[in-house]
C-alpha cells in the first residue's frame, strides 16, 4: 500500500512537471529545436514576413507568415520526434489551442490538404498535405485579441527518403478566422461577433436563446466552425454570470437548450469542438436548477 500511495504521488507529480512543460509556448519550443539542428550542422531555409497595423494602439499583427525547411540526416531523426512532440503537447495541454490537425501518408488526391490563411484576405495563404506526406498542425487563438477573432496557426510537414533522411518544413500564420465574422445586434450599435456574442441583459433568457441558436445554426452552416464551439462554452459562461435560466417557468426552455446542446455532443465534427460543447453542458446544469 505505501508503494503504491508512493507510485500515485510520483505519477501526479509526473504529471504536473509535464503539463508545465509541454505548455510552454510552442514557438519557443520550436526555436529552441531547430536552432539545435542548425548547431549540428543542418542548413534552414527562412522565408519570413509580417505587418504589423501602426493606425492601432500597440501595433497588432495584421498578418505573419513564416516558413523553414530543412533537411535532416538519418541520425538525426529524434529531432523530428520532438518537434512533433513539442505539436502534440499544444495541442492538448495549450488552453488557447482550438484545432489540431493531422496527416500521415498522404495520398495522391491531396484529400488532407488544408490552406492556412494569412491576415484578412482568403486568398492569401499556404497549403499543406500536398508535397509532404505527412503533417501536424494546430490553431492558437491569439490570447491577446479579446474580439478572439485572430488565431496563429502552426503546421510541421515532413516526409523521408528511402535512405531515412526528412525533409521537413515547419510553418506559422497569422490570420483572422474565416469564420470570424463581425456583425452589429440589432438596435444596439454594439459591435458582436457570432463566435463570441456580447449582450447588455443576460437574465432575459429570449436573448440568451436566440443567441445560442444563431450560434448552433452557424456552426452548421459553415465548413470553417473553429472556434463556434468556444463561442457557445463562452456564451454559457456569461449565461451563469448574468443569471440565464433562474426563473420558476424557465425549465421548459432550459430543457430545449440542454437538449440541442446534448446533439451538438453527440454529432460534433471534432473532438475539440466536443470537449467545449461537454464543457458548456455543465454550465448549463449550474444555470438551472430544478
Amino acid at each position: 500500500m505505501k508503494n503504491l500511495i508512493l507510485a500515485s504521488l510520483m505519477l501526479v507529480s509526473l504529471n504536473a512537471s509535464a503539463q508545465n512543460v509541454i505548455a510552454q509556448d510552442i514557438e519557443s519550443w520550436m526555436s529552441s529545436l531547430i536552432s539545435q539542428t542548425i548547431d549540428n550542422k543542418v542548413e534552414v531555409s527562412k522565408s519570413l514576413g509580417q505587418e504589423r497595423d501602426i493606425t492601432k494602439e500597440g501595433t497588432p499583427l495584421k498578418w505573419r507568415c513564416d516558413i523553414m525547411t530543412f533537411t535532416l540526416p538519418k541520425k538525426q531523426r529524434s529531432m523530428l520526434d520532438e518537434m512533433i512532440k513539442a505539436f502534440e503537447a499544444n495541442g492538448t495541454y495549450n488552453p488557447n489551442c482550438y484545432g489540431v490537425n493531422t496527416l500521415s501518408t498522404g495520398n495522391p488526391q491531396n484529400e488532407g490538404k488544408r490552406n492556412l490563411m494569412i491576415g484578412d484576405d482568403p486568398s492569401r495563404y499556404v497549403t499543406i498535405g500536398e508535397q509532404y506526406g505527412n503533417y501536424i498542425n494546430v490553431n492558437i487563438l491569439d490570447a491577446g485579441d479579446t474580439t478572439k477573432t485572430h488565431r496563429y496557426a502552426y503546421a510541421l510537414e515532413w516526409k523521408e527518403d528511402h535512405k531515412g533522411n526528412v525533409f521537413a518544413r515547419y510553418i506559422v500564420t497569422y490570420a483572422k478566422i474565416p469564420s470570424a465574422q463581425t456583425t452589429t445586434i440589432i438596435g444596439t450599435g454594439i459591435p458582436s461577433n457570432p463566435i463570441n456574442p456580447f449582450f447588455n441583459e443576460m437574465t432575459n433568457d429570449d436573448a440568451f436563446i436566440r443567441n445560442f441558436n444563431s450560434l448552433k445554426d452557424f456552426y452548421w452552416r459553415n465548413n470553417t466552425t473553429e472556434v463556434t464551439a468556444i463561442g457557445i462554452y463562452d456564451l454559457c459562461r456569461l449565461g451563469v454570470k448574468f443569471g440565464a435560466f433562474q426563473l420558476p417557468d424557465s425549465t421548459e426552455k432550459w430543457e430545449k437548450v440542454m437538449a440541442d446542446i446534448d446533439a451538438l455532443i453527440e454529432v460534433a465534427k471534432n473532438a475539440a469542438d466536443r470537449k467545449y460543447f461537454e464543457k458548456a453542458r455543465e454550465l448549463l446544469m449550474q444555470m438551472h436548477k430544478k
